[in-house]
């Protein structure tokens, strides 16, 4: 067992690391009493990151990013089942909803409520949606067409992952598939709830993303090979921008 300078050894590591994500769960249950339904989801999502670090501690591992930490214990303990699958789309689940509570407006109270969706889309030209759909059964993306189509909304940019046409070759593109494995089939079911929607859209596919500066960058379709691995969030809202625009850039 080894020997971890100032905090004793993984054992005693591993129990620091699941005290801090008990604290998290009582911090969450405390803010959703009071109706802070976004400091509860932050605060959930550390519970099970720091649950996760916890495993890691026992193997005497570390990793200074929450991607690293998470797509670790995917690959360790996920793919090889001594944890259930159904544990690695819940744990990705809920870094969407933190991720989301943190950064998108409106998220929390409005992004699966179909009502609210077909109000905002409203007299509206055109819908970009840039969470990656990784709910059970789709629900974001079905509520995202149907609003869509009540209102006569005719133009759609949509969010998923590259590799999702298994246009991304070599080492990233087995990387990526094995990072997004245990969310392949809700990926892939976006896709096809859209690419059938009979709307016109345009579906971005997310490579890992940097917050970098904005650089030159080349658009693939889903027909052509996918060359590159990480891209700067500021080229992405670019294109985005650029579809918003000229919507026949798309």
């Amino acid at each position: 067992m080894k020997q971890l300078e100032n905090y004793g050894n993984e054992i005693d590591l591993m129990k620091y690391r699941i005290e801090k994500a008990r604290s998290d769960v009582k911090a969450a249950n405390v803010l959703m009493g009071i109706d802070d339904y976004m400091g509860a989801n932050n605060r959930s999502y550390y519970a099970i990151f720091h649950a996760i670090s916890a495993v890691h501690a026992l193997e005497g591992q570390s990793y200074r990013k929450h991607k690293d930490t998470i797509a670790n214990f995917n690959k360790e303990y996920v793919k090889t089942e001594v944890f259930p699958r159904k544990i690695g789309r819940r744990i990705a689940r809920a870094e969407e909803i933190r991720h989301a509570s943190d950064y998108d407006d409106f998220y929390i109270a409005f992004m699966k409520r179909f009502s609210f969706m077909r109000e905002a889309m409203s007299g509206q030209d055109l819908v970009y949606v840039s969470n990656v759909d990784i709910t059970p059964n789709s629900c974001i993306t079905k509520n995202v067409i149907k609003a869509m189509k009540e209102n006569g909304v005719k133009r759609l940019i949509s969010s998923n992952a590259v590799g999702i046409y298994n246009e991304v070759p070599g080492s990233f593109g087995r990387a990526n598939r094995d990072a997004c494995d245990y969310v392949w089939t809700e990926l892939l079911n976006s896709e096809k709830l859209v690419s059938e929607s009979e709307i016109d859209y345009t579906i971005i596919r997310l490579p890992w993303l940097t917050d970098g500066e904005k650089s030159n960058y080349t658009v693939t379709t889903r027909h052509q090979t996918f060359y590159g691995d990480y891209i700067s969030r500021k080229n992405v809202a670019d294109l985005i921008l650029r579809i918003i625009d000229n919507p026949q850039y798309g």
